[in-house]
């Protein structure tokens, strides 16, 4: 990892109570130390402060928890502050940027999921996206928050136990929590590792694969007894259906043409037919049109040389007496019109002769429209005939179709049931060889594959780290440190770290916690940057008074020496690298105030501050006056 690595810092914790009345604990400086006695709230606030990192555990129902409703804890990303809302009985979180916008959180990690606190965290910290592997086949799981959050924040239980530092002593998160611990000391996820089918999986599968190819065998198996009696002879019956079923298909199709052909020729026919007949109805009408006509022209003949006649016999009468006055021809001063009679009879005979042309002009045309209707006639006559034929001959060849179509529906299922045998015998073959391959299956794995955890040097480099914390320390005897591939864990001076007394467990737990602190953030590694300690210094215990007894020999060597100032210095001196909160029972030593900063819960309503939950009470007249 190039560059400085992002940090997290943590500033304050609050209660708030439903009339925005609040509790809190402020961790102004690079070192925090609140410390007094049992029962005060310290341990709570651990809890309180893992509890807002994105925790499960619902918070301890204490009393004095009750008229508080939400807890905010208040973080710098860097140098950029953030409140995280969350009500104390658990859910998701609300996100309250500096820029006063707000955003709701799930507590659930989710890797498709950016609104999460995890995902939300990890991108602040620019390790998000990461995955470590569950076992040691390779199966892996998305980083979240909460796999790193634990090598921060240690609860009075943790730092006591014989369990290794790096473990929370579930057996099922054990390769989690180490490739974790791997991650945070290399930089390297387990993304490029090569997922392996475990052995136990490979033989599950293996099992359940030859289970139902058995169970698929014994189906076949019952069927073929029972619908193919005849399974050796289904090739043979195959060839002869099929032959049977193309000389049908042959049939049909020659069936078939014969009709197309008959059916083409009627609808020519109809078409013919219904053609000849409309012209033959036209033809009718128009014979009959011009039959009126010719009756029309005879009548206007009729009437012209009536008017031509009655025009002669008057030209004719013309030279005699006056029929009215008996005037001679000589004596008469009037012609009566003869001039006019004269030009009458003229136009009469030229309109006879231009309808006499007429009439021979409409002889021609009903000629050869009677010519033509007899044609069309002739036609209808033929035409129907041939349909007559036609519709014999479809009513010859339907039967004969119908008859091959019912011999193909009858050979379709005996083909469909020798093919559906066939079929059932390949899938019998097959499953056999399917079962011979499973049989004789076995798991082949990766010669590629690198094997997730910690490398000896890098863990070397670690235990040299840790020797250089308790050196800081003053820890007393040899300080030689190994760390121990089998337990995850440390052996200083060649005694395992579990093997020590409760109290020494609890210091060397704090140097393995610290150690990752100044390791990682020395080399830039994804480490938060924040140490939250509960009880480190139980060594420095009240032998009586303290439930946990009286000292072991390792743990009476450490109270003699100087070990408390010194570890006080070293940590504060670590501000460039992280922050380190400490909750204890034991006093600071002199001047830690000077360096560190001191919060004190005295268990005394009337002396300082009571508890988490409790402040100093403001004075009352009497203090005053006394």
């Amino acid at each position: 990892m190039m560059g400085k690595a992002p940090r997290l810092r943590i500033n304050k914790l609050v209660f708030m109570d439903r009339d925005d009345g609040s509790a809190s604990l402020e961790f102004p400086a690079s070192l925090s130390f609140v410390y007094g006695a049992s029962n005060t709230g310290k341990s709570f606030a651990v809890k309180a402060i893992d509890f807002m990192m994105g925790g499960s555990r619902e918070l301890p129902n204490i009393v004095e928890r009750h008229p508080y409703s939400r807890v905010h804890l208040h973080l710098a990303v860097d140098d950029t502050p953030i409140v995280l809302d969350r009500f104390i009985g658990g859910g998701d979180f609300l996100l309250k940027p500096d820029d006063g916008s707000e955003r709701v959180l799930s507590a659930r990690h989710s890797a498709e999921n950016d609104a999460n606190l995890s995902n939300y965290l990890l991108r602040s910290l620019d390790i998000e996206g990461r995955e470590l592997a569950k076992d040691k086949s390779g199966t892996k799981k998305p980083l979240s928050f909460r796999d790193i959050v634990r090598f921060c924040i240690t609860d009075e239980t943790a730092i006591q136990s014989e369990t290794s530092p790096v473990e929370s002593g579930d057996k099922i998160l054990q390769q989690v929590e180490r490739n974790t611990f791997k991650y945070l000391l290399t930089g390297v996820d387990d993304s490029a590792l090569i997922t392996q089918e475990k052995p136990a999986e490979f033989r599950t599968g293996k099992s359940a694969q030859l289970r139902f190819i058995t169970e698929m065998l014994a189906q076949i198996e019952i069927e073929i007894a029972e619908d193919f009696p005849d399974i050796d002879q289904l090739d043979e019956l195959q060839e002869s259906v099929e032959d049977e079923l193309k000389a049908v298909e042959q049939d049909i199709v020659a069936a078939r043409g014969s009709v197309r052909a008959a059916l083409e020729r009627k609808r020519l026919l109809t078409n013919q037919l219904s053609s000849d007949q409309q012209r033959v109805n036209d033809i009718a009408i128009t014979l009959e049109n011009f039959d009126q006509l010719q009756r029309v022209y005879i009548s206007d003949i009729a009437r012209l040389e009536a008017l031509e006649e009655a025009g002669f016999l008057f030209g004719m009468d013309a030279n005699k007496a006056c029929p009215v006055c008996g005037a001679p021809p000589e004596a008469q001063v009037h012609d009566h019109g003869l001039v006019e009679i004269g030009r009458a009879r003229a136009a009469a005979e030229a309109e006879i002769a231009k309808i006499r042309l007429h009439q021979s002009e409409l002889q021609k045309t009903t000629e050869a429209a009677q010519s033509e209707l007899v044609a069309a006639g002739d036609r209808l006559l033929e035409n129907r005939g041939q349909l007559a034929t036609v519709e014999a001959e479809l009513r010859t060849a339907s039967p004969n179709a119908d008859d091959q179509q019912r011999r193909f529906a009858e050979i379709i299922p005996k083909r469909d049931r020798i093919n559906h045998g066939l079929s059932l015998l390949q899938r019998r073959d097959e499953l056999e060889r399917q079962q011979k391959r499973v049989e004789s299956a076995k798991q082949v794995r990766p010669k590629t594959n690198f094997q997730p955890g910690l490398s000896f040097q890098t863990a070397q480099e670690f235990a040299d780290e840790v020797s250089n914390v308790l050196t800081a320390w003053g820890f007393p005897g040899d300080k030689r440190v190994q760390f121990d591939m089998q337990s995850y864990d440390v052996v200083i001076g060649g005694k395992h770290r579990k093997d020590n007394g409760k109290g020494v467990r609890a210091i060397t737990h704090a140097a393995f916690k610290v150690a990752m602190l100044t390791f990682c953030r020395g080399r830039s590694l994804p480490h938060p940057g924040f140490l939250v300690l509960d009880t480190p210094l139980i060594t420095y215990r009240d032998p009586i008074r303290s439930p946990l007894g009286a000292l072991s020999a390792d743990e009476r060597a450490i109270t003699q020496t100087n070990l408390k100032e010194a570890f006080f210095k070293h940590l504060a001196g670590l501000g460039h690298l992280g922050q380190v909160i400490l909750f204890d029972n034991a006093d600071p030593p002199p001047g830690a105030d000077a360096y560190a900063y001191i919060e004190t819960f005295t268990n005394d309503p009337d002396q300082g501050r009571q508890g988490l939950f409790t402040v100093p009470r403001p004075p009352i007249e009497e203090d005053l006056i006394g």
